[in-house]
């Protein structure tokens, strides 16, 4: 048992790495591989104990920081490491998953949060300009791997007035986009460990077909609609920063009203997924389905006719 744990503890770690470096080494196409990154570590914590998850973590941070660079290593520890213990922690707690999700990404969150903070103390600038800096060094990355593609002078340098005008709103944006992107990636790793696992480990908590955020929390969501329009820059700055964490919350409801739908009815498994990923990447199909998920606060789609005539 000692040595498939030590077996399991290495080719879990070797998949981390290669699921973070992938877009080092595969440009964009590696991106899909880069969401998987805390899936090893929250998978075997599940089914060897979150100890073996300690030892992928530590193991895949010091790597990093030795044959890569800090900021490498502490962004894989903030963004992947610390959700993919927290995650399986909750779930072996028996927390709901929904509740386990925000675990996870709060701990990414409160975590990247604090180590910019101590970073910015011990530098000559403030949390602003750091992430100013980091910000930029992503854009000057990201340009690098599209001249390696390739592309003419012309669509590099319309690439790059793209790219630095996303640079200018993740600078504005920081926060909500890195909690936004937390969130996504835990609840993939949840779906993901639920398929893994579904005949060894049950999650607790409402089935997803009929799950729903609070209702008190449309409030907030129009709140943040009125202050990123507002002419004062403070309010426009968390009114913004919040619809890019309470948006793809809403588009998860929605998603959750189209799945008590097509439970429904008898449609081939292939038949539900590619419908599925077309409401995820076919614009504006995400926008229809977030308003449906804003809008079943009043309407209640998933009441059938009958209910509703009742």
């Amino acid at each position: 048992m000692q040595g498939e744990r030590v077996i399991l503890t290495a080719v879990g770690t070797t998949l981390t790495l290669v699921c973070l470096l992938a877009m080092s080494w595969l440009g964009p196409a590696g991106a899909i591989l880069n969401l998987l990154t805390p899936l090893p570590a929250a998978y075997l914590s599940l089914r060897l104990g979150l100890r073996c998850g300690v030892a992928i973590v530590t193991l895949s941070t010091l790597l990093l920081l030795f044959a890569t660079s800090l900021y490498t290593a502490l962004s894989y520890l903030t963004l992947f490491g610390v959700g993919s213990l927290l995650l399986p922690l909750a779930l072996l707690l028996r927390t709901s998953w929904d509740r386990s999700v925000a675990v996870a990404a709060a701990g990414s969150v409160l975590l990247a949060a604090l180590l910019l903070g101590l970073i910015a103390l011990a530098g000559p600038h403030g949390p602003t300009a750091l992430v100013g800096q980091l910000v930029q060094a992503e854009a000057e990355q990201a340009m690098q791997l599209y001249r390696s593609a390739g592309f003419s002078e012309q669509q590099l340098a319309e690439i790059g007035t793209l790219v630095e005008q996303l640079a200018t709103f993740v600078r504005s944006s920081v926060f909500g986009i890195f909690s936004g992107i937390a969130l996504a990636i835990q609840a993939l790793t949840l779906v993901l460990l639920h398929q893994l696992t579904k005949n060894k480990f049950s999650f607790t908590g409402v089935a997803f077909t009929r799950w729903r955020l609070p209702p008190r929390l449309i409030w907030l969501l129009i709140f943040a609609g009125f202050s990123a329009f507002m002419p004062v820059p403070v309010l426009a700055w968390i009114g913004r920063n919040l619809l890019l964490v309470l948006l793809p919350l809403y588009f998860v409801q929605g998603m959750a009203v189209v799945s008590s739908f097509l439970q429904r009815r008898p449609y081939p498994a292939p038949i539900k997924g590619l419908i599925y990923m077309l409401l995820l990447v076919l614009s504006p199909l995400p926008m229809i389905v977030t308003s449906i998920g804003i809008f079943d606060l009043w309407i209640d789609f998933r009441k059938t006719r009958q209910e509703k005539l009742s």
